[in-house]
């Protein structure tokens, strides 16, 4: 079982060599979908073993992320009548570029909120948001309007489980599909926040139509000035969970019946690239 296109390869090469069956989730690049038992993915490749999910997948858990969040109220000292709000802010990437205007934007948005909710906000910026940006956004940003903030940059931290698991309501850049997949897996009220210069590909846009469509989250373009109501994504994607179960049911009953037929246990490889 593997996700990205990094192994891609090399999971249908052990799969041959081992002669097992192999799972794949993600772009298939140069390869075919019958190149796997089953492939995953978000839109259909009208391919053989093509297994086309509502969501994609994420290793959030829902359960984990309240104690980890139940531990961090208790650090930071709040009390659970505490509006708490996350911004999740990452950088250039999927076609969608930041500025020193959208740097304004944010800021402005984040302060609006706390002016009209009474609520905290948790900030952390990522890998991609760079030096700049965050220089930025620490000057736009007054620092009373934050319960805990981490910045990438000058002094990184995982916190991001404690985070979702904390929040009342997501506020998520839009440039990240793993980062707006894990903050819908929550099951939180999830916005996604979009900059003015964007060009994502057809196939990143199709995907977040499907994921607005189907109540996932919002989008909330930067320079607007109304905010889109906000959607609590745990029924729909409970939903599209027993949706995925539901297809892959008969292929795993598939491969216990052919490993129980030729006397063998199926093995489970999960594919991991560093």
């Amino acid at each position: 079982i593997s996700m990205g296109g990094n192994i891609s390869f090399l999971n249908v090469a052990l799969a041959r060599q081992l002669s097992i069956t192999n799972i794949f989730i993600g772009s298939k690049r140069h390869l075919s979908s019958g190149d796997f038992s089953a492939h995953l993915t978000l839109l259909p490749t009208r391919e053989e073993h093509n297994v086309v999910m509502k969501m994609s997948p994420s290793l959030t858990e829902p359960t984990r992320l309240a104690q980890q969040g139940k531990f961090l109220r208790a650090q930071l000292q709040c009390k659970a009548s505490d509006k708490v709000y996350l911004i999740a802010i990452g950088g250039d990437g999927a076609g969608y570029r930041y500025d020193k205007k959208s740097c304004e934007q944010l800021a402005q948005l984040m302060i609006k909120i706390s002016k009209n909710e009474n609520c905290k906000w948790l900030l952390t910026t990522s890998r991609r948001t760079g030096v700049k940006i965050e220089q930025a956004l620490q000057a736009l940003i007054p620092s009373h309007l934050l319960l805990d903030s981490v910045w990438w940059g000058s002094s990184p931290r995982k916190v991001m489980d404690a985070y979702l698991g904390l929040a009342n309501r997501i506020f998520i850049s839009i440039d990240s599909m793993s980062m707006l997949s894990e903050a819908i897996a929550s099951g939180k009220p999830t916005l996604l926040l979009q900059p003015d210069s964007a060009a994502p590909s057809k196939r990143y846009q199709q995907t977040l139509k499907r994921y607005c469509q189907a109540k996932y989250c919002a989008i909330h373009q930067l320079s607007d000035a109304l905010i889109p109501p906000f959607y609590s994504s745990s029924t729909p994607l409970q939903v599209a969970r027993e949706d995925l179960l539901d297809q892959l049911s008969p292929l795993l009953e598939n491969i216990a019946n052919q490993a129980h037929v030729t006397n063998r246990h199926p093995d489970i490889h999960l594919l991991t690239w560093s």
